[in-house]
Order: C-alpha cells, then sequence, then structure tokens
C-alpha cells in the first residue's frame, strides 16, 4: 500500500496519531466494512454571570460550539445544563443554580460513569478560589468517573479523565481556575472600591454619571445629566401618610386602611397598602433628605445631609416618631407585673424542679405561687408568701449562726491566725538583729571589734526575718483573694428580707441572686400529700433526701398544739455542706443539722 493511500487520524493532541486504511482499501482486499463507532452520551454546562450578557450572544456562542463538537465526536448530547446570570465567584452555581443539580445528579447516579462533560473553558465551570474549584474538578474525573471536555475557541480541546491526565495537563487547568479566580476577585476589589468612594463623596453620582448605586426611596427617579426628580403620584402618598399621622393621629394599621379606602398609589412588592409598607415610609429618613448609610457595611460611613430631595422637615418627621413610639408604649392589653419568683432555679419538690406560677385570687387580684409538674400534670406547690418566707425566715435565724458559714471564712480565719504568728517569728528576728549588731559595734572598752561567730549568727537572722516576711507578704495576698461572698450575702440578705415581702422588684432580684449563691438546693413536701401520711413505709424515697429523712426518724415533733403543719416542710442544702431541716406549723419554725463524726446536733427554736 502506498503513502499516498493511507490517511493519518488526529482528533486532538490527548489521542496518538494513528494510520488507518481508507474504506476503498479494505474492500479491495476483501474485508469487511469498518463498524461505526457507537455515540457516546454527554452533557453539557453553559453559563454567563450578568443576563446582560444574553443579548451579546454569549448563550448562542456557547450552544453551537458544543454542538458542533458533538457531532465531530460522536457523542449524542442529552441534557444540557444552564446557569444564565448566575456568578461563579462564591459559589451560587452550586448553591443556587443548575450547576449543583448537575453534581447531584452525578452523586445520585443519574448520570453514569464514562459520560462526557463538555464546558466552554474553566471559568465557566468556576471562579472560586482554586483550592475549591480544583476539588470539584477532581471529583468529576476521579470519583464519579466523567471525562471532561474543555472546547475553548482557538484552542485544541482538551480531555481530562481518571488515569490519563498528565502532569503539564494538570498545570494548565490550575493556572486557569487561578486566571479565572484573579479576573472576579479583581472585578470584586474595583466593585468595592467604586461603593467606598461613593460613601466618601457623599454625592449622587453613578458609573459613568448613571444613576448612583445602591438602593433609593422609592419615590425618587435618577435623571442622567445628574440629579434626582420626584415621582409625583408617589411623593403625595408619602406627604399624605405623614398629615394623617400628625393631624390625625393614624396608627401604621389605621394609616393602611386609610389609604386602601382612598385608593392611594401603591409601589410595593403586594397589592395594597399594609402597616408594614407604611412604616417603611415612616421611619426612612430619606423624607427629609438625608443619606444614612448602613454601616454594616461600613462602620465608618457618615450620614449625608441634603443627599435626596426634601419632601417633610425634620420638625414634622421627628414628631411622627415621637407619636409612634408613645403610641407603642401606650394602649393595648395591660400586661400585668408580676413579681420575680425568688427560688427558681433552686426549689424541688417530688424529685423534679419546681417553677413559678399564678393563680387567680377571690378578689380577682394575681398572687404568685409555685408548682412542678408530675405525670405530664402541673401540680401545685404553694404560694409564694408562705415558701419564701420559710426559707428567709429559716436563713435569718442561720444569719450569726455557723450554718452559713463558708469554705472561704474557715480559710480567711484561718490564714489571720497564720499571719499573726508569722509577724511574731519576725518581730524576733528583728531582736536578734539589733543584739547582734549592737555586739558587733561595740565592745566593753568601746573600740570595735569583729567575731566571726557573731556574724554568721547575724546573716542567719537576717535570712530569717525576710524568710519571714515574704511568708507573711504570700499569706496576706492569699487572704486578699479569698471570696467575701459568706460575709456580703449574708449582711446584704438581711438588709433585703423586709423589702422582699413588700414585692420590691429590684430586692427581689437581687436575693434571688444571693440565695443561688448561699443555697445548691431546697426539697419542699407539702403535709397533706399521701406520700407525708405514710412516710414512716418509706414512701419519702426520692422526695427528700436521706438526711432529712433521718431528721424524721430521731422522732421530732411535726405537730403542735395549733394543729397539723401548715402546710410545708423543706429541706435545704447549704453550698458549704451544712444541712437544714425546716418545719413550719403556724408559730413553730425548727432549724436543725444532722450531728457530725465528734459532734452533737444542734437545734434552734424560735416562735
Amino acid at each position: 500500500m502506498s503513502t499516498s493511500e493511507t490517511t493519518i487520524e488526529q482528533a486532538g493532541p490527548w489521542r496518538k496519531a494513528r494510520i488507518s486504511t481508507p474504506e476503498k482499501d479494505r474492500e479491495a482486499l476483501g474485508l469487511s466494512p469498518q463498524a461505526e463507532r457507537p455515540k457516546r452520551r454527554a452533557v453539557s454546562y453553559l453559563r454567563f454571570s450578568n443576563i446582560k450578557q444574553a443579548a451579546g450572544g454569549s448563550e448562542d456562542r456557547q450552544a453551537d460550539l458544543t454542538d458542533a463538537y458533538c457531532q465531530r465526536e460522536n457523542l449524542e448530547l442529552v441534557e444540557r445544563f444552564h446557569d444564565l446570570g448566575k456568578s461563579a465567584y462564591h459559589g451560587k452555581h452550586r448553591t443556587q443554580g443548575r450547576f449543583g443539580d448537575f453534581l447531584k445528579a452525578v452523586e445520585a447516579g443519574q448520570i453514569p460513569p464514562g459520560t462526557v462533560f463538555i464546558v466552554e473553558s474553566f471559568d465557566r465551570l468556576s471562579r472560586e478560589q482554586v483550592t475549591v474549584a480544583l476539588q470539584h474538578f477532581l471529583s468529576l474525573i476521579n470519583t464519579y468517573l466523567l471525562e471532561v471536555h474543555v472546547i475553548q475557541v482557538g484552542r485544541n480541546p482538551s480531555v481530562y479523565k481518571a488515569g490519563a491526565v498528565d502532569t503539564y495537563a494538570l498545570m494548565m487547568a490550575i493556572i486557569e481556575m487561578g486566571r479565572a479566580f484573579g479576573e472576579s476577585e479583581r472585578k470584586g476589589v474595583l466593585v468595592s472600591a467604586a461603593w467606598q468612594e461613593q460613601r466618601e463623596r457623599g454625592k449622587p453620582v453613578g458609573k459613568k454619571g448613571g444613576r448612583p448605586m445602591g438602593m433609593h426611596p422609592a419615590w425618587l427617579i435618577w435623571e442622567a445629566p445628574g440629579k434626582w426628580l420626584e415621582i409625583p403620584e408617589r411623593v403625595a402618598v408619602v406627604k399624605r401618610v405623614f398629615d394623617l399621622s400628625m393631624n390625625a393621629r393614624l396608627g401604621r394599621c389605621e394609616l393602611a386602611v386609610r389609604l386602601c379606602q382612598e385608593q392611594a398609589h401603591y409601589w410595593g412588592r403586594g397589592k395594597n397598602w399594609t402597616a408594614s409598607s407604611v412604616q417603611q415610609i415612616l421611619i426612612n429618613p430619606a423624607v427629609t433628605g438625608r443619606l444614612d448609610p448602613r454601616r454594616s457595611n461600613n462602620p465608618r460611613a457618615e450620614a449625608a445631609e441634603d443627599y435626596y430631595p426634601r419632601l417633610i422637615s425634620d420638625e414634622v418627621y421627628l414628631e411622627a416618631q415621637r407619636v409612634s413610639s408613645a403610641r407603642r408604649l401606650g394602649g393595648g392589653r395591660p400586661t400585668p407585673n408580676y413579681p420575680e419568683a425568688i427560688l427558681t432555679g433552686i426549689i424541688w419538690a417530688k424529685g423534679v424542679r419546681a417553677h413559678r406560677g399564678n393563680s387567680h385570687q377571690a378578689n380577682g387580684k394575681q398572687s404568685l405561687n409555685y408548682g412542678f409538674v408530675k405525670d405530664n400534670k402541673t401540680k401545685y406547690l404553694a404560694l409564694s408568701r408562705v415558701l419564701e418566707g420559710l426559707v428567709l425566715d429559716a436563713m435569718g435565724q442561720m444569719v450569726n449562726s455557723d450554718f452559713v458559714a463558708t469554705e472561704a471564712d474557715e480559710k480567711r480565719a484561718e490564714l489571720s491566725v497564720g499571719i499573726a504568728e508569722m509577724r511574731r517569728l519576725q518581730q524576733e528576728s528583728e531582736n536578734r538583729i539589733n543584739n547582734l549588731v549592737t555586739a558587733l559595734a561595740t565592745g566593753k572598752t568601746g573600740e570595735d571589734y569583729d567575731i566571726p561567730e557573731l556574724r554568721s549568727a547575724l546573716m542567719a537572722a537576717r535570712m530569717d526575718r525576710d524568710n519571714f516576711t515574704q511568708r507573711i507578704m504570700a499569706l496576706e495576698s492569699e487572704r486578699e483573694f479569698l471570696p467575701t461572698d459568706g460575709i456580703d450575702v449574708r449582711k446584704r440578705l438581711v438588709a433585703l428580707v423586709d423589702r422582699v415581702a413588700d414585692n420590691d422588684p429590684a430586692a427581689r432580684s437581687e436575693v434571688k441572686s444571693l440565695l443561688a449563691r448561699l443555697i445548691t438546693r431546697v426539697d419542699a413536701i407539702r403535709a397533706d400529700w399521701p406520700e407525708w401520711e405514710s412516710r414512716a413505709n418509706g414512701s419519702l424515697e426520692g422526695i427528700l433526701p436521706d438526711w432529712a429523712q433521718k431528721v424524721l426518724d430521731k422522732g421530732v415533733t411535726i405537730f403542735s398544739e395549733n394543729g397539723p403543719l401548715e402546710p410545708l416542710m423543706v429541706a435545704i442544702q447549704m453550698r458549704n455542706g451544712s444541712r437544714i431541716a425546716v418545719m413550719q406549723d403556724k408559730h413553730t419554725v425548727f432549724l436543725m443539722r444532722p450531728a457530725e463524726p465528734g459532734k452533737t446536733s444542734k437545734s434552734k427554736n424560735s416562735g
């Protein structure tokens, strides 16, 4: 076969040149005709960032290029994915566009391995940072086994598939991705700089003398020579809104109804005026000609006066804001001002945390109480004045006792004793130093003399003095930084008890904080509960702590001459480890603490 009768097939740099036998030579040799290559499935992706690019033929150019390539390479284009006017700089085409639908279809297996994915260039595929763009690109090739064909005009097509991407081709892909990201980043910087210039100028200057960037009042339009023009029918509505607000004293809901009745011109998204759309006009400083830039975009931005045409005077605008605020503060159904529940967070009943509640009294007034949820039902515990009074009475009884002595108080006392001892030893060292100095300086004859033993003793005495001084400083520093909550909380609590009974909001709030710093937990039980009546049979398990049950086992009288308890017993666990069981009837409160090893139990009784 002569050289002139052979053909060289070469469809691109990814495929090695091969020599094939012409069809007529095969027939002359008695060979069967070459089988036609089967068509392979292909999908394409088309994208441009701005919808205005559609008028420039970007969509048609990419579509025509894809169709010609499929015909030449014997590909069957089964689906096209289009993102028209969708930016790829921040990945919106992935999160909000059709490219995201393509990725989901690939992940779901709807686009099988071996499918050809055609894109005009890498900047159509992504303009994100190289690391992000490269990750998605390689996942299509290596994970989902697609063939990516880049068919940019003026260049030979490039094919990327698993196991057939050489180093040079991968480097070129990375360079293209970097170029795409760099172009978008530069555009972003230029746009940001333009916005910054707008803010600094404070003048309505747009790109090439056009409309200023950003959002502006809907009742104005921009005229090319460089000024704002009012839309008469919209300006009339704005003035009408302020007139009705000031003179008729209408609220925003009433204003919306009135505007609908008057069939006032409406330019919003909905069908007619609403309270929200009226409010947007009333609070917009642009009616006074003022531009108030968003601080979120530029914290240093300053407002610009006389930026827009003035419609309303400053006095009318400010008065409208005052009237609107006064209307919001007044009117409506009055909200009852309930006192704060000072035991929430530390009070428990039947093993669950109790909460505040409100009940209606016979006289029609609201009363604060405590309740708890058990078996999906809310159950009553006690009135706040009874339960809070019981706990506060107990705390008042303990103010001058060791029940509320905290670990910090005990440590402070221990450090004070140590400091006093160190000061005594320091003074003894100082006296010894003075005696040694005197002995070294003078003798019986008044002449100076030097005795090595005295000098050694003087050095040792000075070292002892310095050591005692350092230890005193360390102990004083440790004592200074000890928390003083134990002392301060007790004194402050006693001072606030009377104000709490008068439902002083500030006092109740402060007492709640103080109790939380003194008390870990308070368990309450009512004397009319079945568990209390059958307590001898162990029914208080899980309702009262073990130590409180042991107090009851000691035979404490729980019924006085005045009758049964009314109605509570509480077991208080202090943060310093003290435990106090408090039982109350109409006249008596008992304060007790379980006996500790080596000590006898203490009790107090106040009538």
